[in-house]
């Protein structure tokens, strides 16, 4: 097993990135020299500052709205199945979704420049800082909770020198994620951004290789940036968070000094929160609605759109089947060789994966390429999702059945499978609803028709048919709340 683990390591991810590298030292088109042309240094200061911006701004709205979930000491620290259904929409709704919908809120006065394009990916990944952060305190011991409201910590001092201190690593986790993703974004930059007045480094490398005129020194020199600015994050991550850990061996309990009590104001507080995500989504509302009121469509736009929802499909159900797999490797195989390598994988930009596969040699068509990509990337959130119910098993149940005469297969089918079937299928049924909104990949391996849904609504908002982007952005935004609906439903915290 662990044979087979490093092998799908090495041919995915290790093999591709070692070409993409020596590819940039020795090919003719000097693309070494191509790393500090002034105009490739701009566009990786310009993508660093809109990543950092954008996950700046998420971080510290999501600790300012998380606020009244976790510091309220009337109550535990919890979020409503309904409010975890609307927070999960801003990371499960399908790129171009999110990005007409920030358009509609913009308007063509405030669209397409940089504080567009940092506004709707601070918007989008705000919801998904707090539940980190939630669902982190929620966490915690709740004796020490206890212990510092019985001190008389009220809803500051409770926030500020019981949780903060408690969940630096998942707030340093949530912004790296965060700036990855927004270092990564392609759909919502091109759609916000309007192209040519916003371009980064994601952007450019399509421009460059698939959209545009072919250059080959350029896109090899974005596209080694990607992979060097992705390395350094993690190894940031990884010096920042050992040195947490050690301060959070050594650290003693928080001075908790005597404040006054919450007031019941704060189920308001959380209730407005909520509701200010609500009303953003507004716009996608109108669009469904539309979609249902519609009495026609283009015959010719029928017959392409019926063909493309065929291959998104197929897609879908090839991504969802290679996630189960590597979950499968993930969960027993446990080689930290091949999980490491994946985990850097999934903070590398879909362009860039795309790219070191195609200079590989990698490249199968359109839907095997994409259906493959997509799992492959989307496999590590799978895994953090589904963590929590592997580690929950009882061993003692299992080695009952194996005493009993069972074998190993038998004993996982009959103890372990009922309990992870649920959450199992909810995360694979999530990875196929992330299929259908996913766009750079099929940016990259598709060209000609027909293609997936979500390139369509990308055509079609680029040449101003707004109307008809909405409404397969409808279609995409069904599947984007379905997989919510999914998730927040088997995300029980009884995991036995």
């Amino acid at each position: 097993m662990k044979f087979v683990t490093l092998l799908l390591a090495l041919v995915l991810w290790g093999y591709p990135l070692g070409k993409m590298v020596f590819l940039g030292f020795a090919s003719p088109g000097a693309s070494l020299l191509a790393l500090v042309d002034p105009t490739v240094l701009s566009l990786v200061l310009k993508s660093l500052a809109q990543a950092l911006a954008s996950s700046a701004i998420a971080l510290g709205a999501g600790l300012v709205l998380s606020f009244p979930f976790v510091a309220d000491p009337k109550s535990s620290v919890s979020v409503g199945r309904f409010t975890r259904f609307i927070f999960q929409m801003g990371f499960l709704m399908a790129p171009t979704v999110s990005a007409m919908a920030g358009l509609s809120w913009l308007g063509s006065q405030y669209a397409y420049q940089w504080s567009a394009v940092v506004w709707v990916h601070a918007w989008v990944n705000t919801s998904w800082v707090i539940l980190s952060i939630t669902d982190a305190v929620a966490g915690l011991p709740p004796s020490e909770r206890q212990a510092a409201i019985l001190m008389g910590s009220g809803p500051y001092r409770l926030f500020r020198y019981w949780a903060i201190p408690r969940i630096r690593m998942t707030l340093l986790q949530s912004f790296l994620q965060v700036f990855l993703l927004c270092l990564a974004s392609f759909t919502i930059v091109a759609l916000v951004g309007g192209g040519a007045p916003v371009e980064t480094l994601e952007t450019a490398l399509a421009w460059k290789m698939r959209l545009g005129v072919m250059d080959r020194s350029g896109s090899m020199a974005i596209a080694l940036w990607q992979g060097i600015l992705v390395l350094l994050c993690f190894g940031i991550f990884s010096r920042i968070s050992k040195n947490l850990a050690e301060k959070q061996g050594t650290s003693r309990p928080s001075d908790f000094s005597a404040e006054g009590s919450a007031p019941s104001i704060f189920r308001n507080f959380r209730t407005a929160v909520t509701g200010f995500f609500v009303f953003s989504w507004l716009p996608v509302l109108v669009w469904v609605g539309k979609a249902f009121q519609s009495t026609g469509i283009d015959p010719g736009l029928a017959k392409n759109i019926s063909q493309s929802m065929a291959v998104s499909f197929g897609i879908s159900i090839l991504s969802a089947a290679v996630c189960a797999f590597f979950l499968v490797l993930g969960f027993f195989a446990k080689d930290p060789f091949f999980m490491s390598t994946l985990w850097v994988a999934s903070g590398v930009s879909p362009m860039f994966l795309a790219m070191s596969w195609t200079e590989a040699g990698l490249e199968l068509s359109g839907p095997w390429s994409v259906g493959i990509a997509q799992g492959f990337l989307y496999f590590p959130l799978a895994y953090r999702f589904l963590q929590p119910w592997v580690q929950a098993k009882d061993p003692k149940l299992i080695w009952t059945a194996r005493s009993l005469g069972a074998s190993a297969w038998t004993a996982w089918w009959d103890v372990e499978w009922p309990r992870l079937r649920a959450p199992v299928l909810s995360i694979l049924a999530v990875a196929a609803a992330f299929s259908w909104g996913e766009t750079s990949l099929s940016t990259w391996f598709f060209q000609s028709d027909p293609v997936p849904v979500s390139l369509w609504v990308s055509r079609l908002a680029g040449n101003y048919r707004f109307d008809e982007a909405q409404a397969l952005s409808a279609l995409l935004a069904i599947l984007g709340a379905t997989a919510s609906f999914l998730w927040v439903r088997n995300a029980r915290k009884d995991r036995n």
